[in-house]
């Protein structure tokens, strides 16, 4: 049987119908396994050159896409009903579902709710559960016909409705899009069935008046600034002012010891107790005295040498006792004496752990907590005046 044998080719053409009988037809999706598909967008984001969603057109701008097939069967991409495909474009209202056919516009033109150039994607392969994939390369035109404003730029997969899905809500995802015109005008090109819209004057702002807020944040800016630090030398000198002691705090004269050579000086640095006291109980305190000058204070010998007192004041300016004590209203609950000379830049503390307040004969009432060094002038000092501190108020119940 010869090439030009007619009962060849009948032969062949059969063998060719016998292979198309048995070829399996392509995928066709029924109600019955509605429940099995979805698709979703899971995220749009707009590339890095992008500057908070501003474009200003006619430009290109990249899109990072990732979609996904959240249901429990595989999906085929190319089916008997058509081609699954993400189409992306432009809105004023995100909530609104655009309708098909969806076609390639042609250069320069724009209709919104219709694909942008580079808009539609074609997913041909198969997309079994659990699938996902990112497309970090997608980039869409946008042509001057765009109006000025606020829009959408939204990505809808299965924008066809190949798909019998079970859930259809998660197949748009959006982003908003501030819309811009080189200079500053309307659209250069008519839009075709584009709704009419004006927007208000602050909608848009030009370079010159984002150049103008940046320069009132700036100067606001060295204003708070300056005004800081105006105020940080007064609150120095405040700070100061309540750690020196008020006037009277002036030590008497005349000391009880005689030191050679330079001279210490004892200053009270702080003391802490409970807020709250009962009298009846036992409550711990710890107060500090630092020797800040150039000489040794002696240790205490029974008549010169380095003491310090707790004492509860109803004022915060406490009087350094004189031959008959403390003035009215300010109670030493603790006296103690340093067993060891300070040298200079050492300190004196009287520790918790067997430091306790001795609140007998201490009315109730609000008092402030205040440790004086040197009380009774046993040490000889090149400054007298920063003897007293006074930390916080307490309640003696």
């Amino acid at each position: 049987m010869g090439i030009r044998d007619p009962r060849r080719w009948v032969a062949a053409g059969l063998l060719l119908a016998a292979g198309a009988a048995g070829a399996a037809p392509r995928t066709s999706y029924g109600p019955a396994v509605q429940r099995d598909y979805d698709l979703a967008i899971t995220g749009l984001r707009l590339a890095e050159g992008v500057e908070r969603g501003r474009v200003t057109v006619p430009t290109s701008i990249g899109l990072y896409l990732s979609f996904a097939n959240l249901g429990r069967a595989t999906v085929e991409g190319a089916s008997a009903r058509g081609v699954v495909r993400i189409v992306l474009y432009l809105t004023r209202d995100r909530r609104e579902r655009p309708a098909g056919p969806f076609r390639p516009l042609r250069r320069g033109e724009f209709e919104p709710g219709k694909p942008l150039r580079g808009g539609i994607i074609g997913l041909t392969f198969p997309m079994p559960p659990r699938f996902h994939r990112r497309n970090k390369g997608h980039a869409v035109a946008l042509p001057a016909a765009i109006e000025p404003g606020r829009w959408w730029l939204c990505a809808y997969i299965d924008a066809d409705d190949v798909v019998p899905e079970r859930n259809e809500r998660n197949n748009i995802r959006c982003r908003a899009l501030r819309v811009m015109h080189a200079d500053g005008g309307a659209a250069a090109g008519a839009s075709r069935g584009a709704p009419q819209r004006t927007e208000p004057r602050h909608a848009e702002r030009r370079p010159h008046e984002r150049d103008a807020g940046r320069e009132i944040a700036r100067r606001v800016l060295e204003d708070l600034l300056e005004d800081a630090r105006k105020e940080a030398p007064q609150r120095r000198r405040e700070r100061r002012r309540r750690e020196r002691p008020a006037e009277g705090n002036e030590a008497p004269p005349v000391s009880a010891c005689t030191l050679d050579g330079p001279l210490p000086n004892l200053q009270a640095v702080g003391v802490k107790a409970e807020p709250e006291l009962r009298r009846g109980r036992r409550y711990r305190v710890s107060a500090v005295v630092r020797n800040r000058g150039r000489g040794t204070a002696p240790a205490y010998d029974g008549e010169c040498g380095l003491r310090l007192h707790v004492v509860l004041s109803r004022s915060e300016r406490v009087t350094l006792p004189a031959a008959g004590g403390y003035g009215d209203g300010t109670y030493v609950v603790l006296d103690a004496a340093s067993e060891r000379p300070i040298a200079p830049g050492k300190r004196f503390a009287a520790r918790p752990r067997d430091s306790f307040l001795d609140l007998s004969g201490v009315p109730r009432g609000r008092y402030w907590l205040c440790v004086v060094a040197d009380p009774d002038n046993g040490v000889p000092e090149s400054d007298e005046t920063d003897n007293v501190r006074c930390e916080y108020r307490v309640t003696v119940r």
